[in-house]
């Protein structure tokens, strides 16, 4: 079911630099949690702490042969370091499409798809997710200090609080 007062609406997002951590497997409901977990504790064991204005963000890696990936990454300032399997990466941002209100954390993806799909049909945009720029996952923790969430029980540090999908103009 479609929540009916959501809507698409349009962001831009300025060039940002994260740690991550890809988790790949063969059950399917395995790798998000894990890559959030491994993610928490190299960021709680780094002494890191977000702003207001960051986003811990997340994305599905589809492999095939029946593997799973999901990447999961935390927001660091310019300077740190990944260690083991933690990568530095940087995104150039851009403009994404993403729903207005939130949703409820179980609708996202039904909410998102069909609002999306009559979206980018009737608007100036095209899809640009299957290029370099990457579809987020939003993860909004109970907490922002992440020592504290990394001690809540799993069932109450999270929800999915948002979908970001990368579109640009449509060429003439």
């Amino acid at each position: 079911m479609v929540e009916t007062n959501t809507k698409i609406d349009l962001i831009t997002l300025v060039p940002f630099t994260v740690a991550s951590y890809k988790h790949i497997s063969k059950v399917p409901e395995e790798p998000m949690p894990t890559a959030r977990q491994k993610m928490l504790d190299w960021a709680e064991g780094n002494k890191l702490t977000l702003s207001e204005d960051q986003q811990l963000l997340g994305f599905n890696d589809f492999m095939g042969g029946g593997k799973n990936g999901y990447t999961f990454c935390v927001p660091v300032p310019i300077g740190v370091e990944g260690s083991g399997d933690i990568v530095i990466t940087t995104f150039e941002g851009g403009l994404y499409a993403t729903l207005r209100p939130h949703p409820t954390a179980d609708r996202i993806w039904e909410t998102f798809g069909p609002l999306y799909r009559s979206w980018l049909e009737e608007s100036d945009y095209q899809d640009e997710g299957d290029g370099d720029r990457q579809c987020f996952e939003v993860h909004v923790p109970q907490t922002r200090n992440l020592s504290d969430l990394a001690r809540l029980s799993p069932d109450k540090r999270w929800m999915l609080g948002n979908v970001l999908q990368p579109v640009g103009k449509k060429q003439a």
